[in-house]
């Protein structure tokens, strides 16, 4: 998973296949994963190609691993009993209609490996030791995620989401994402934009009245005027130079019962 990451390679299946040692097969499309009514403008259509092996997969049952695991519950998790070893791998290709809060065409993808309690008894200190970088964050509700960090630059981040639980030992599975929303050149643009966005707000706020968040109406116009101002984040990722630079964190913005209250 780790070389996968850093890699980068999660576009190219062939490329995956070869890493991981399988031979994948691809899976019928889902119509209802395509949407196209833009009728909405934060609305997008996309195609999604889903992979799986088409041999029989390393990655199942061993003597290494504990097979059903028993999940204890906790706060709103109930326990529940691991089941086999799964693989899934989706590639997904992505078009806005307006750009208005993502690039006009993006890919995302994810690989996952569930259950991986039954492949074999990762604990967290051995993850430590095989990948180090590896750092846990906290989360609630039991869950005990540790994240890596892979091939980060202007494209894409690639990530590894590593989950175990509380009172449990081993690992329960592990996820790999990549995507073009989360690399450099579209976080600079996603900055710039949201450095725009409070000062045209207030302009708009002048003239305009919102009382709360629930004033649907006003907030379009409101959304309509900054987009107008300030451009969209596809519009601005699309003349956003490749510099390699680090992204300036967002703007603190604190909550309020009205976006006319910032």
């Amino acid at each position: 998973m780790k070389a996968i990451a850093d890699a980068g390679v999660l576009y190219q299946p062939n490329t995956v296949a070869n890493m991981l040692a399988l031979t994948f097969k691809e899976l019928s499309p889902n119509p209802n994963l395509r949407p196209g009514d833009c009728s909405n403008p934060y609305s997008s259509a996309w195609t999604t190609s889903n992979f799986e092996p088409d041999t029989n997969s390393w990655y199942t049952n061993t003597s290494e691993g504990v097979m059903h695991m028993v999940r204890p519950g906790f706060a709103i998790n109930g326990p529940a009993v691991m089941g086999d070893p799964k693989f899934h791998y989706s590639i997904n290709a992505i078009t806005s209609c307006t750009g208005r809060k993502e690039p006009m065409k993006y890919t995302e993808a994810r690989i996952g490996f569930d259950y991986t309690s039954g492949y074999a008894c990762i604990t967290p200190s051995l993850l430590s030791k095989v990948i180090p970088a590896a750092k846990f964050v906290y989360a609630t509700d039991g869950v005990e995620p540790y994240y890596y960090t892979g091939k980060y630059d202007d494209d894409f981040k690639t990530t590894i989401v590593f989950t175990f639980f509380a009172g449990t030992q081993c690992l329960i599975g592990a996820r790999i994402e990549q995507s073009d929303k989360a690399g450099k050149r579209f976080l600079r643009a996603q900055s710039k934009f949201l450095q725009c966005k409070p000062e045209v707000e207030k302009e708009f706020c002048k003239s305009h009245k919102i009382s709360s968040w629930s004033d649907g109406a006003v907030i379009d116009q409101m959304n309509d005027f900054t987009a107008e101002r300030c451009g969209t984040l596809g519009a601005l990722y699309q003349v956003e130079p490749k510099t390699g630079a680090d992204p300036e964190p967002p703007p603190n913005r604190k909550f309020s019962s009205s976006p006319c209250d910032n």
